[in-house]
C-alpha cells in the first residue's frame, strides 16, 4: 500500500456551493434589514472575464475551470490546505511504480438522472488526449483507462508520475452518452462550448456568452451538504473594476472578487460590506536568464534580490493585500521551502562590487497592461540603480516572452511576470519551471540547469511515496533558493467584497480563481 490514497468522505462542497445557515438575507446594500435565508436564495457575482467556452477540456483556464468545477464533478481534488481528496473517486491509490492508478468510483449520477460509471471516466480522457488542447498538457501522461466494471477502473500511465494525481483535479467527467449524442465532427467541442454534460453540483440555468452565466442547484447531487445550497448563482461579466465598484454599492450585485486595491477603499471601514481575503495559488515573479550574461553569475541575482523594497511592493502596490513571497512555490502549495527576501543595498553593492559588474546594463520585460507590473518594474529600476545596475524596461506581451524562451540567446535578462503552478501537486511547477529537460522550450523560464536538482524533483515525481516526495521538494526548492534562481515578489490574493457575510470561504490551491467551495452565509 502506497500513501497516495484516500477513501473518506469529502468535508466540503465540490463546487460554488453557498450553503446557508442562519444568514441574512441577500438585501441591497442600503437596506439593514436581515432575517433567516432558506436554500431558495440566490446570489449576483460580478466577473471581470467571460469564459471563451465551458467545454471542461478547456479547463486549465482559469476562467473556464471556475465555471466548470460547478457544472462537473472530478474524480480527485484538493483541500485548501493542499491534501488529496476523492470526489467522484470513493478511493483512489497509485500504484507504487506511480504507472497507475485504481480508481473505486461512489454512486454519483449526472444532471439528467443517467449513472456516472467507469465508461465516462475513460471516455473524458480519451477524449482529452484525442483533442490534444487545454488539460491534455496536464495529463500527457494518460495512457488508457482499464474499465473492470461500473465503479472500478485503472488509469494506465505512459511513464511514472504521481503529478498525474493532482492533475486529475482539472479533469471533469463527461456523461459520454450525452456528449456522444451531440458529437458532431469535433468530438462535442461546439456543442460543449455552450451546454452542460456534468454531474457537478449545479446545473447550467443560463448562459449567453460574454455577459451571463447563471446556474441553478443540482438537487441529486451525491454530496448531503449541497442539499442547502444556494439555489441560484449568477456571474455577470463586468470588465471594469470602477463599475463593478458601482454595481456593488447600488446593490444590483452582491459579491465581487475583482475590484482593484486603488478601489477598495471605498469598501473598507464600511459596516454594509465584508472583505474577505483569500491567498491564492499564484504570484508576482522576476526571472532571471541563469545562462547569458551577468544574470549567469548567482552573486549578481542574489544582489538584484537584495535591492528591492518587498513591503513597499505589498503596502503600495498590493493595497496591502496579499503576503510578501517566501519561497519559490506560493505560500497556498503544500511542501514549501523558505527564505523570507529582505532589502539590504549595501551588501547588494557589495555583491556587485565582488562580481565586477558595476556600471552594467540589463534589460527587463514586463506586462504594461498590469499595474502591479508598471510599477514594480519602475521602482526595481530606481533600485538597481543605487547599487551600480542600469535597468532598461522593455514592454511585451505574455504570449511574445513565450516566444523569446525558444532559445537562451533570447531569453530575456529579466522578466517580471504574474505565474501560477499548472496544478496544486508542487512537482507540477517545480519540475515545468526549472528541469533542464525544459530548457529551450517554453516552461522553464529562467533556462536553469543543475543536475542536483534534475535529479532531486525526477526523482519526487516518480514516487509513490507523498512524504518522500513531499522531502524531496524541500530539498529542490533549496537549491533554487541557495542559487537565487527567481525574484519572488509577492503572493496574491483573491479579494472577495461582498454585501453578505461568508463563514467557511477559503481558497483551494488547485483553481486559481475564486472558487468559495464550501462556503457558507452567516
Amino acid at each position: 500500500m502506497t500513501r497516495w490514497q484516500a477513501g473518506a468522505q469529502p468535508a466540503r462542497i465540490a463546487a460554488v456551493v453557498l450553503a446557508l445557515v442562519a444568514a441574512p438575507a441577500l438585501a441591497a446594500c442600503g437596506s439593514d434589514s436581515t432575517s433567516t435565508a432558506s436554500n431558495g436564495a440566490s446570489l449576483t457575482i460580478s466577473s471581470s472575464a467571460p469564459p471563451r467556452s465551458i467545454d471542461p477540456v478547456l479547463a486549465a483556464d482559469a476562467v473556464i475551470d471556475e465555471v466548470d468545477v460547478a457544472l462537473y464533478d472530478n474524480l480527485i481534488d484538493y483541500t485548501a490546505d493542499g491534501k488529496l481528496e476523492g470526489r467522484l473517486a470513493q478511493s483512489f491509490q497509485l500504484a507504487p511504480d506511480a504507472k497507475s492508478i485504481d480508481i473505486t468510483l461512489r454512486d454519483a449520477s449526472f444532471h439528467d438522472g443517467s449513472k456516472v460509471t467507469a465508461e465516462d471516466v475513460k471516455y473524458t480522457l480519451d477524449r482529452i488526449k484525442q483533442l490534444g488542447v487545454g488539460v491534455a498538457t496536464q495529463v500527457a501522461e494518460y495512457d488508457s483507462t482499464t474499465v473492470k466494471d461500473d465503479h472500478t477502473l485503472t488509469i494506465n500511465l505512459s511513464k511514472p508520475t504521481n503529478v498525474f494525481v493532482g492533475a486529475l483535479s482539472h479533469v471533469y467527467i463527461l456523461n459520454s452518452k450525452l456528449v456522444a449524442k451531440n458529437a458532431g465532427a469535433d468530438a462535442g467541442q461546439a456543442w460543449l462550448a455552450n451546454n452542460d454534460a456534468g454531474s457537478g453540483p449545479y446545473e447550467l440555468a443560463k448562459y449567453v456568452p460574454t455577459q451571463t452565466i447563471a446556474f441553478k442547484r443540482y438537487d441529486g447531487h451525491w454530496d448531503p451538504a449541497t442539499k442547502d445550497a444556494i439555489a441560484q448563482i449568477t456571474y455577470r461579466t463586468i470588465a471594469e473594476s470602477s463599475t463593478q465598484r458601482d454595481e456593488l454599492l447600488a446593490g444590483t450585485t452582491q459579491a465581487s472578487e475583482n475590484i482593484d486595491p486603488a478601489d477598495l477603499s471605498q469598501f473598507a471601514g464600511n459596516k454594509k460590506f465584508t472583505l474577505t481575503q483569500l491567498p491564492k495559488a499564484s504570484g508576482t515573479y522576476v526571472i532571471f536568464n541563469t545562462q547569458k550574461g551577468i544574470t549567469a553569475n548567482p552573486k549578481v541575482r542574489e544582489a538584484i534580490r537584495l535591492s528591492y523594497d518587498y513591503q513597499a511592493h505589498l503596502d503600495h502596490l498590493l493595497g496591502g493585500y496579499g503576503n510578501i513571497a517566501t519561497g519559490p512555490l506560493p505560500s497556498i502549495m503544500p511542501c514549501r521551502a523558505e527564505s523570507a527576501p529582505a532589502m539590504d543595498l549595501a551588501k547588494a553593492k557589495q555583491l556587485v562590487d565582488e562580481a565586477g559588474v558595476s556600471g552594467s546594463s540589463l534589460k527587463m520585460v514586463f506586462q504594461p497592461i498590469f499595474g502591479e507590473q508598471q510599477d514594480a518594474a519602475t521602482a526595481l529600476q530606481s533600485n538597481l540603480k543605487q547599487i551600480g545596475i542600469n535597468l532598461k524596461l522593455q514592454a511585451t506581451t505574455y504570449t511574445d516572452y513565450l516566444k523569446d524562451l525558444k532559445s537562451v540567446d533570447s531569453t530575456p535578462d529579466m522578466a517580471l511576470i504574474f505565474d501560477n503552478p499548472p496544478t496544486a501537486d508542487p512537482g507540477s511547477m517545480l519540475f515545468t519551471r526549472y528541469d533542464s529537460q525544459f530548457v529551450g522550450s517554453s516552461t522553464n523560464f529562467s533556462q536553469y540547469k543543475n543536475p542536483a536538482f534534475d535529479a532531486l524533483v525526477e526523482k519526487a515525481i516518480t514516487s509513490g511515496d507523498q512524504e518522500q516526495a513531499c522531502d524531496l521538494y524541500k530539498q529542490a526548492q533549496d537549491i533554487l533558493i541557495k542559487d537565487s534562481v527567481v525574484m519572488y515578489m509577492a503572493d496574491h490574493a483573491t479579494v472577495v467584497v461582498s454585501t453578505v457575510k461568508f463563514t467557511g470561504l477559503k481558497q483551494f490551491p488547485a483553481h486559481v480563481g475564486w472558487v468559495p467551495q464550501s462556503l457558507r452565509l452567516g
